[in-house]
């Protein structure tokens, strides 16, 4: 078997994971759009319920997201655990550093950065690079 074709035969544990992950994702497409709806300038400051609406349904998809990778760490065997502690690990440092280099390029003024940028490039940076980190040690190991 090529190590391409194993690399996409993943665990039963990680399919029964995005199993239970799709309705999260399929969620947080209308609430993406409503957030972008609500950040709009021409929204002014009203509609305060609807803000604290979306908010609180933010906090409860995250908090639902991070039980159900909890649950995925209690099914899948030691070393699919602990590749996915090293990939959170190699991600969470780099982020860190992220932030630290983005805090101190804003500090010495050498980039003008707003906060809502910041949290972007963060975000994303760490979803992008415990994916890769993650594919990669699974690739490795193969």
């Amino acid at each position: 078997m090529s190590k391409l074709k194993r690399l996409t035969e993943t665990s039963p544990a990680f399919k029964r994971y995005w199993r239970r992950s799709l309705p999260l994702m399929l969620l947080a497409l209308p609430l993406g759009a409503t957030i972008g709806y609500l950040s709009a300038p021409s929204m002014g400051e009203h509609l305060l319920w609807l803000r604290l609406l979306v908010l609180a349904m933010m906090a409860a998809l995250l908090l639902w997201s991070l039980l159900d990778y909890l649950r995925f760490l209690r099914e899948c065997d030691e070393f699919e655990r602990k590749l996915e502690h090293i990939a959170l690990l190699w991600s969470s440092g780099l982020v860190m550093s992220c932030a630290v280099l983005l805090w101190t390029a804003q500090a010495i003024r050498l980039a003008p950065l707003s906060a809502a940028h910041v949290l972007e490039v963060l975000m994303f940076g760490f979803i992008a690079s415990w994916l890769l980190i993650r594919l990669f040690l699974h690739w490795r190991n193969l």
